[in-house]
């Protein structure tokens, strides 16, 4: 999977050291942010640590090219991811360690969902509008 990540990549949660390796050598990325506890300080790649309850005032609208997500992590916030993954990722967006339930909450943005290993969800096609988001927001 790191092989095919280029441009602007966000990193949500807490992946080994073999898979961030791979990331910090791969030379088509242009710059990541890793979102996790105590991440991105010690090594250069990673440009800083943001606050995963900030993520939408932090970043601009469809800035990532690939997100990739923990959802063990971000379990708790879910209610919230999912419409901030949706503003913020223009094309892929990879889930490790899935629950079944996600799915739902992702088919009614209309996108492509595939279930590999991992979760990989097509955003750059999602359809979201304002009060589409407090509905599903206020319904889950």
């Amino acid at each position: 999977m790191t092989n095919k990540l280029f441009g602007r990549l966000l990193l949500i949660g807490t992946f080994d050291e073999k898979f961030l390796k791979k990331v910090s050598e791969n030379n088509k990325i242009t710059y990541c942010d890793h979102l996790g506890e105590g991440v991105g300080v010690e090594n250069s790649f990673f440009s800083e640590v943001v606050n995963i309850k900030k993520i939408r005032k932090r970043y601009k609208k469809k800035c990532f090219d690939f997100i990739v997500v923990n959802y063990n992590d971000i379990e708790n916030y879910i209610k919230h991811f999912v419409k901030d993954s949706i503003y913020l990722c223009n094309g892929l967006l990879y889930i490790e360690n899935y629950d079944k339930s996600i799915i739902k909450k992702y088919k009614r943005y209309d996108v492509k969902i595939e279930e590999k290993k991992q979760l990989v969800i097509h955003v750059n096609q999602a359809k979201n509008k304002l009060l589409k988001n407090r509905v599903y927001y206020v319904y889950d």
